[in-house]
């Protein structure tokens, strides 16, 4: 994914995380990855088939760990003591940029729905087919023809 912060674009996968990067996560978030990558994004099951956000106790140290992992990522480290970043604009950032890979992976899966249905087929002509440009429309059982505009004129 990717992440707009600090003035700049930055390369962000937490699907992928090397070893080194995952003990780094691990020693000093005290999380598994699992719990880690589940923490990140705060959202929770709701109990009605929903999402709501619950932010855990362990939610700041996992955002300090994301954005160790981002840096790590693109090769610009920084020992985690050192971190020092504005958590809610990154954390915004991050929001963002999952959102747009999501928005992404459902334009895709759409795109392919779509070409393995094939195009759309025209619809079935209507069973009289449509009258001429002009020409009178037959009656229905409720509705008697208008006379031509001559007819009218003259009463006939």
């Amino acid at each position: 994914m990717l992440v707009d912060f600090e003035g700049r674009r930055w390369t962000l996968e937490t699907a992928r995380i090397s070893y080194r990067h995952a003990m780094g996560i691990q020693s000093h978030t005290g999380m598994a990855i699992g719990d880690w990558q589940d923490t990140i994004t705060g959202f929770a099951d709701d109990g009605q088939g929903g999402v709501k956000v619950e932010l855990k106790a362990a939610w700041l140290p996992a955002i300090g760990a994301l954005y160790w992992l981002m840096r790590m990522q693109n090769g610009d480290p920084v020992p985690f003591d050192d971190l020092d970043f504005e958590v809610t604009p990154f954390y915004n950032a991050f929001l963002d940029g999952l959102g747009a890979e999501i928005q992404k992976l459902l334009d895709e899966a759409k795109a392919a729905k779509e070409a393995e249905a094939g195009p759309t087929p025209p619809p079935p002509p209507s069973p009289q087919g449509d009258p001429p440009s002009g020409a009178q429309s037959s009656p229905t059982p409720d509705r008697k023809p208008r006379p031509a505009p001559a007819e009218a004129a003259t009463g006939s």
